[in-house]
């Protein structure tokens, strides 16, 4: 994206509901500036105006599956059932270079 601005994105799957703590082999000072965010699919709040009922984990079922619908806590009863949840852990680097009088700098957000 040229010189002046830098956007990386990383991303991994993994089947243990998230609770691993450097997933991604962040080095020190990345990891301690991270932020994490838990999404839910069953809790997230939608805009009314972008809900759709038949893509609704909350209310889908799936007949040749038999799963569904998710409901509040259902990560917890599935790793309390031992079964496996496939969790998302992704990283979004946004790079900034500047130019100061005297020096380049680079702005990692």
């Amino acid at each position: 994206m040229g010189e002046k601005f830098e956007l990386v994105i990383e991303s991994n799957h993994f089947s243990d509901a998230g609770v691993q703590e450097n997933a991604l082999g962040l080095d020190g000072k990345i990891l301690k500036g991270r932020e994490t965010v838990l999404l839910d699919l069953a809790t997230e709040k939608i805009d009314p105006k972008d809900h759709k009922t038949e893509t609704d984990p909350t209310l889908y079922h799936s007949e040749k599956t038999g799963r569904g619908p998710l409901h509040a806590g259902w990560v917890v009863s599935k790793i309390f059932l031992c079964c496996v949840v496939c969790c998302s852990q992704s990283l979004n680097l946004l790079i900034f270079f500047f130019l100061l009088p005297w020096t380049r700098k680079r702005l990692t957000l």
